[in-house]
């Protein structure tokens, strides 16, 4: 075992990125997140305490009050192996407070922010990977990709894996289309800023219906019909915006995570992928077969998910293919909206969102700011959706 991380559970969220960032890198890292309440692993922890090359110990509000993570930051101490990890501007434990730590406040989760970067050279200090130099505190330490683009897969009950995610960075955004876009809808105005403050995960692709037929046959539910176009990796469709729902608190109930749909802001946010073009890949809509399948190549179908370009974080098929339910309920421009990465939701409310466009779309249709809209009820041949992992986020929840 390389590396331990010790955390309070209630920063998982905020932890998690931190442990995905390091196995990107080739890092052994044990972090817990099989654990589930009511199941004692006291042995379990003691032998991978022991054995980690490097412990981290995440000091937040929350965990500087929990008992075990002090006795685990000690354990570590006494053996010289401990580094600490600030995600919040908090006073450690007496005990610990002579140690120096590695600041992580407000850490964007790229992996070239100071604060990550001295987390490697101290790990790679404690854990050397096996072609790390001698020296690592003097050299500079540079993951292969950007942190937040770690993915992973969960495990399910059968012991398959679910759907891939990707890890994004926090960060903020102009949602919308700018006044002076000709090819924008008024339902796309005002552009507005939305800040993600805590890091979320992704679908790398939409639910295919592989994913959703193994949901089907455990469930008892009647599979959607493929149109003869095919199964396996195409993306699922003749789903409704409550099937979608009723995927995702199965596979929370088969995963001990909260999986849910993105909200609209998620959505566009991961579209985007930092930029502010039309599409995720520039305005020029002569490159838009390069990337989607739409109106102009799909030839009046879906396609296996993943076989065009991806955007600047790795995710597919976010333009064009199939049309992805959101969490929000529809409202006609943007007056009012959270600004906080929330769906935008109304107990009088009745139609749902749809992004992305599809196989039968124009290009017009699939940049990142349009939007659309239809009945919950609705399963539709050109409907499938994206999942994303993770409780929403809180009201006003500005400050991470």
């Amino acid at each position: 075992m390389d590396i331990f991380i010790s955390y309070a559970r209630k920063d998982l969220s905020r932890v998690e990125p931190i442990a995905r960032a390091l196995e990107s890198l080739g890092y052994r890292v044990w972090w817990d997140a099989d654990l589930r309440a009511g199941r004692r692993f006291d042995e379990e922890i003691e032998q991978a305490l022991a054995a980690a090359r490097c412990v981290l110990v995440v000091w937040t509000e929350t965990s500087v009050q929990r008992q075990w993570v002090r006795a685990e930051a000690a354990e570590a101490l006494d053996a010289n192996k401990l580094v600490p990890v600030f995600l919040e501007p908090v006073k450690p434990p007496l005990y610990f407070r002579h140690v120096h730590g590695v600041d992580l406040c407000g850490w964007d989760g790229l992996a070239g922010h100071d604060g990550f970067q001295r987390l490697l050279r101290d790990c790679a200090e404690l854990a050397p990977l096996p072609d790390a130099k001698p020296d690592s505190r003097q050299t500079e330490v540079t993951a292969p990709t950007p942190a937040p683009l770690s993915s992973f897969r969960d495990r399910l009950k059968d012991g398959s894996e679910g759907p891939e995610l990707v890890w994004l960075p926090t960060g903020t955004f102009l949602m919308g289309s700018p006044a002076g876009d000709k090819m924008a809808f008024d339902d796309e105005r005002p552009q507005h800023e939305v800040r993600i403050a805590r890091p979320f995960a992704i679908g790398r692709v939409p639910v295919t219906f592989a994913d959703y037929d193994r949901f089907c046959t455990v469930a008892g539910r009647a599979r959607p019909g493929d149109q003869g176009w095919g199964r396996g990796r195409r993306p699922v469709i003749k789903v409704s915006w409550a099937d979608a729902v009723a995927y995702c608190v199965w596979l929370t109930e088969q995963t001990g995570r909260t999986y849910r749909l993105p909200s609209e802001a998620e959505w566009e946010y991961a579209c985007r992928a930092g930029t502010q073009t039309r599409w995720s890949f520039g305005d020029d809509e002569q490159a838009l077969g390069d990337h989607a399948w739409f109106n102009g190549n799909s030839g009046g179908q879906t396609h296996p998910v993943g076989e065009k370009r991806p955007n600047p974080w790795g995710l597919h098929d976010l333009h064009g293919n199939v049309w992805e339910w959101v969490q929000d309920h529809w409202h006609n421009n943007y007056q009012g909206a959270t600004p906080d990465g929330r769906s935008w939701e109304d107990a009088s409310g009745e139609w749902r969102v749809q992004r992305g466009g599809s196989w039968i779309s124009f290009g017009r249709y699939l940049r990142c700011a349009y939007r659309h809209h239809y009945g919950p009820g609705g399963r539709f041949l050109f409907a499938g959706f994206r999942l994303v992992l993770g409780p929403q986020p809180k009201q006003g929840q500005a400050d991470g």
